[in-house]
């Protein structure tokens, strides 16, 4: 894990914190795809929203990634192709949702060199502060509900 030991625990904020706020963004996801999948059987649900991914809507891919989490059961199950997909989502679109979630995936990611990975969620910082607010907010909430997210992450990384 990326998570630093701050040097006083006066002015520590709650890295382990981070956990749970990761599960909390993931839960965004997984309620979007329980609601796809309440009113349409999983398949038709995915060709709906791809194909309004396709056309432009930054939620849809939302309730993609959503719907896939709920067809694997368990939202605290990630595979390699969602992280891909949060990440590959967050670089297109711009959406502070996968922004954000693909930050908190290299930040607590437990393999990798620890330079590489902190310059990955660094990256992510960034363009957060750079599309913050310019993507409309749908069922995710507006864009201030992640500055606490993306706060605690620069709290929480150690210094290079």
């Amino acid at each position: 894990m990326l998570l630093a030991t701050p040097a006083s625990a006066q002015e520590a904020p709650d890295c382990k914190g981070l956990v749970a706020r990761f599960e909390a963004l993931i839960d965004l996801y997984y309620a979007e795809g329980v609601k796809a999948v309440e009113t349409e059987d999983p398949g038709p649900a995915m060709d709906r929203a791809r194909k309004a991914a396709i056309a432009g809507q930054a939620e849809a891919t939302i309730r993609m990634v959503g719907i896939g989490i709920v067809l694997r059961g368990r939202p605290a199950a990630f595979t390699i192709d969602m992280v891909r997909q949060v990440c590959t989502y967050a670089d297109r679109n711009g959406h502070p949702l996968h922004i954000v979630s693909c930050a908190y995936f290299n930040a607590l990611n437990p393999l990798g060199d620890k330079t590489g990975k902190r310059r990955l969620v660094e990256i992510e910082i960034e363009r957060y502060a750079l599309r913050r607010g310019a993507v409309p907010m749908g069922a995710s909430g507006a864009p201030e509900r992640f500055d606490a997210d993306i706060a605690l992450l620069k709290a929480c990384l150690p210094r290079a």
